[in-house]
């Protein structure tokens, strides 16, 4: 019994024993440097969270259900910690689409038509993810003056969690009829 081979479609991604371009590994160094820095940073940034907490004692177990007060300086600091984070987290996922990408784009350069460049699509890509950071850092907000986080950013009351795996249990079912 014999089988007919596969058509995979055609192939758009980075193939075997083909080296990498000169663009392909500017691209690869220009983000592996983006998120090492991204991630130094959450890992510089958390070792005086660390190293100041002490969640043993009673007042930093009391002062964790206050809601803190926030500025605007301390609105900024969270969004770029989502930010950084997102950036940490996001980024790496992109380089095979990136990869991709700039070989589409060496190919329409070679045929003489203009498509953005490879930056301008990592760009965006970022842009979007800081709205996420935005929306998150909103939402953080808002569960520190309901009291429903913590300062170690943490719900503080189960009623959210309970009530999400309510509304997903509602969904998930709901769809199954």
């Amino acid at each position: 019994m014999t089988t007919a081979p596969r058509d995979t479609g055609p192939d758009v991604s980075v193939r075997k024993g083909r080296r990498l371009t000169r663009d392909s590994w500017a691209l690869l160094i220009g983000l592996g440097t983006l998120t090492s820095a991204a991630w130094l940073y959450l890992f510089v940034a958390v070792q005086p969270m660390v190293m100041g907490s002490s969640v043993g004692s009673m007042d930093s177990t009391q002062s964790m259900v206050q809601p803190q007060v926030w500025s605007l300086a301390t609105f900024g600091l969270m969004l770029v910690m989502w930010a950084v984070m997102m950036v940490a987290m996001m980024v790496p996922t992109a380089v095979p689409m990136t990869l991709v990408y700039a070989a589409i784009a060496r190919k329409a350069a070679r045929e003489q038509r203009s498509i953005a460049p490879p930056m301008a699509v990592i760009a965006g890509y970022i842009v979007v993810w800081f709205a996420f950071s935005v929306a998150a850092t909103a939402a953080q907000y808002g569960l520190n003056q309901l009291s429903l986080l913590s300062s170690a950013m943490v719900l503080a009351s189960p009623l959210p969690t309970a009530s999400a795996a309510a509304g997903s249990s509602w969904r998930c079912c709901s769809s199954v009829a």
